[in-house]
């Protein structure tokens, strides 16, 4: 008993020493993987990313785990680490690996404006660790393995197994910022809607939503700037226009009004919220003003015409 208490130890001690190594106090320690509220917000907004899938690409230097999650392995997902973290030396190549991620803006101020169209996302890892049963489930058991005399039906160490619901799942809450934008496609299935989630008064937080499908066109109708939102959704892999390189895109399924208690940590509304909702009100005010001086110019000009017939 003695020593399998001891080995228990040793194993979870392992487990912490992984994740110790990858930084301080803002990654996530393995004991505290199941109590979301001590991390999943940034700047008091609800910001996560469950996310789980097969490491194709481990770049030490430049801090990046590309992943994919389907058989065509172009599709990659990079995941980012912050300055002082560093990826375990027992991930390597191939491995299924789970990953807790906060989400940024994947734009830069210098990018050229087709890339600031593209409205990429950045995932920064809080927490890598090994999926558990519940986000990749096994295809088959070992009852159905060759029972015709094969001696090396039983040798594997694993069954094939396949991505679970849960294993992509983002959340974010935070308040629209900026007109959404919809994207046509002659077939409607594939129209997309995309709107700018800000969290802060940082360009860093103001992070692109896509909506796809039939019902983007009627989302945006209902998604007006200011309000403040909570959205449920998927990490997809996308490409830069300007040089191919996989990125990650946030789409969502799923976009309701916020309940503050619960989505935000702030119990006063900051003041970038109020500086949105007042930009927003004065553009309106003026585009309105506008369509009224045009309207008048026009009837003037008919009014005009008429006297001169």
């Amino acid at each position: 008993m003695t020593c399998r208490l001891h080995t228990a130890a040793v194993r979870l001690e392992r487990k912490f020493v992984i994740h110790k190594r990858l930084g301080e106090i803002r990654v996530i320690p393995l004991h505290e993987a199941d109590k979301p509220h001590k991390y999943a917000y940034v700047a008091g907004c609800r910001n996560v990313a469950w996310l789980v899938g097969k490491i194709h690409e481990i770049d030490h230097e430049k801090k990046i785990i590309k992943i994919t999650r389907s058989a065509d392995e172009s599709k990659l997902i990079p995941i980012h680490l912050e300055r002082g973290d560093r990826i375990p030396d027992d991930f390597k190549v191939a491995d299924n690996v789970k990953l807790i991620c906060h989400v940024y803006s994947g734009i830069k101020g210098d990018d050229d404006d087709d890339v600031k169209a593209g409205r990429y996302a950045r995932l920064v890892a809080k927490l890598i660790d090994r999926p558990t049963l519940l986000d990749m489930r096994t295809t088959g058991d070992f009852s159905q393995l060759d029972l015709s005399g094969n001696d090396g039906a039983f040798d594997s160490f694993e069954l094939p197994e396949t991505f679970t619901p849960v294993s992509n799942t983002i959340e974010l809450a935070g308040f629209v910022d900026g007109a959404p934008m919809l994207v046509r496609d002659q077939d409607h299935e594939r129209d997309r809607l995309i709107f700018m989630l800000r969290q802060a008064d940082s360009p860093q937080l103001l992070i692109p939503v896509e909506i796809a499908g039939k019902h983007a066109p009627s989302y945006r109708k209902v998604v007006t700037v200011g309000m403040a939102v909570f959205v449920t959704g998927i990490v997809m892999s996308a490409k830069r226009p300007d040089n191919g390189e996989s990125v990650a895109a946030i789409r969502s399924n799923h976009v309701r009004k916020a309940v503050p208690s619960k989505d935000f940590q702030f119990e006063t509304l900051p003041d970038w919220v109020k500086s949105i909702r007042i930009r927003w009100a004065n553009h309106v005010q003026q585009e309105r003003a506008r369509a009224a001086a045009m309207e008048a110019a026009r009837q003037a000009q008919a009014t005009a015409l008429s006297l001169s017939a």
